[in-house]
């Protein structure tokens, strides 16, 4: 396979790996986890904010069930 083959292949894996981007989600901060939608997550913090139970807060999704807070 020469050069330009292997390219258009490594293109046509990466087009079907392609994910919608992920967009963030008000929750509330719970003790050391996240509800969102009437679901609990674990809690893992992205920003340098006090935050404490009770707190609105915006989440990405992280592997792993874990909600990443990245907004107050």
């Amino acid at each position: 396979m020469g050069g330009v083959e292997r390219l258009c292949a490594a293109l046509r894996r990466a087009r079907k790996q392609k994910k919608e981007p992920q967009m963030a989600e008000r929750g509330v901060i719970r003790g050391k986890s996240v509800v969102v939608n009437n679901r609990e997550y674990k809690l893992s913090i992205g920003i340098d904010a006090p935050l404490k139970d009770g707190d609105p807060v915006w989440v990405q999704f992280a592997e792993g069930n874990t909600a990443v807070v990245i907004g107050v």
